[in-house]
């Protein structure tokens, strides 16, 4: 009988550029721990979006490698913001343990519409966030969302819908300020600005 440990790994294509300007592109990784790439000033660029830890330990690596015939592919999810940081600790360090919720790869975490009093903490995964089945933005851990709805009408300004298997934290939006719930939607405002798609 052989014992195999579970092996760690991340696979990244480098380019090099005339003009000395670098971009990276994550190209595999293993399923857990979460993987977390820094550019070339020392920031945080990227991580991956979902982790599987109970594959990833009893899944057999014999023979291949990360490098050999094995690869498997991953979501890659934008940063959250140094406010969404400084909120997620709030909610998942808080006196109140929030709820957890799974959802299906398909299923909705929002719907356009709908009553809402809680805003929701992604914990694992990507979702994407629409308006009348145009796709605005994808987001990944760390991300909050539904402040809106608590800023204004008190129904959902947005559809967001599950890209892959994906956890939430359901959030009491009492935990914050009003200012910061005001930049939080300023910040998401200019994402969807950004990727031109309002």
């Amino acid at each position: 009988m052989k014992l195999t440990s579970p092996t760690a790994w991340t696979t990244v294509s480098l380019t090099i550029n005339g003009d000395g300007t670098t971009s990276f592109q994550p190209r595999g990784a293993s399923r857990f721990p979460r993987h977390w790439f820094y550019g070339i000033d020392g920031n945080l660029a990227a991580k991956s979006a979902t982790i599987d830890y109970r594959n990833w330990t009893t899944t057999v690596h014999d023979e291949d490698t990360p490098w050999g015939d094995a690869h498997e592919s991953i979501e890659i999810a934008a940063c959250e913001t140094a406010l969404e940081r400084t909120l997620s600790k709030l909610v998942m360090q808080g006196n109140r343990r929030p709820k957890i919720h799974k959802i299906d790869s398909g299923d909705y975490v929002m719907r356009l519409g709908e009553p809402a009093t809680s805003m929701a903490l992604v914990l694992d995964g990507m979702v994407e966030i629409s308006i009348d089945g145009k796709v605005l933005a994808e987001s990944g851990p760390g991300t909050l969302l539904g402040e809106r709805a608590t800023l204004e009408s008190g129904t959902r300004t947005s559809t967001v819908r599950a890209v892959t298997p994906v956890k939430i934290a359901e959030v009491d939006p009492r935990l914050f300020g009003e200012d910061q719930l005001q930049e939080l939607r300023k910040h998401h405002r200019r994402e969807v600005d950004a990727n031109g798609t309002s």
